[in-house]
C-alpha cells in the first residue's frame, strides 16, 4: 500500500491542547473506520501553523475523501517515494537473504554481537512496512 505526507494547514496547530488533539485524532480514527479497507493513518507531526500526516492508502483520492468527509484541510498530498534513515548510511543486505552483519550501537559505533539479519521491505512485507528479523547470539 502507498505511503503518502498530508500537509494541513491549521493556525495555531502548534498551541492546540492534548484534549483538542485527541479529539481531532478520534475523529479522524472514526471516519478511517467507516470508510473501510484501503486507508489507514500512521502517524502525525504537529507545528506551530501545519499539522504533517503520515498515511498509508491504497490511492490519494480515499485520502482527498477523508478530508472532506471530516473538513480537514489537505493543502497538499504527495506519496513517499523513498525513505532516508539514519541506518541508510550503511550497506542494506539483500531483501529476504540471511547475511551476516555486525551489530552495533547506534551513537557510538560499539560492536554489540555479529549475527544474522534478514531484511524484508515494504510493501512486500507481512506487515506492509519494512521489518528485519535478528538472529543473534542469548544469554541470561
Amino acid at each position: 500500500m502507498p505511503q503518502y505526507v498530508i500537509e494541513r494547514e491549521i493556525p495555531g496547530a502548534g498551541d492546540l491542547s492534548q484534549d483538542d488533539l485527541k479529539g481531532i485524532s478520534q475523529k479522524s480514527c472514526g471516519i478511517l473506520k467507516d470508510m473501510g479497507t484501503g486507508i489507514e493513518w500512521v502517524h502525525s507531526y504537529v507545528t506551530g501553523d501545519k499539522v504533517y500526516c503520515i498515511y498509508n492508502a491504497d490511492n490519494e483520492d480515499l485520502i482527498k475523501d477523508h478530508a472532506s468527509t471530516g473538513g480537514f484541510p489537505a493543502n497538499s498530498i504527495s506519496e513517499v517515494k523513498n525513505v532516508i534513515r539514519k541506518l541508510t548510511k550503511g550497506d542494506f543486505p539483500e531483501p529476504r537473504k540471511a547475511t551476516l552483519k555486525k551489530i552495533n550501537k547506534i551513537n557510538t559505533n560499539e560492536l554489540i554481537d555479529e549475527g544474522m539479519v534478514i531484511w524484508f521491505p515494504g510493501p512486500e512485507s507481512y506487515t506492509g512496512e519494512d521489518m528485519v528479523e535478528f538472529h543473534v547470539h542469548g544469554s541470561r
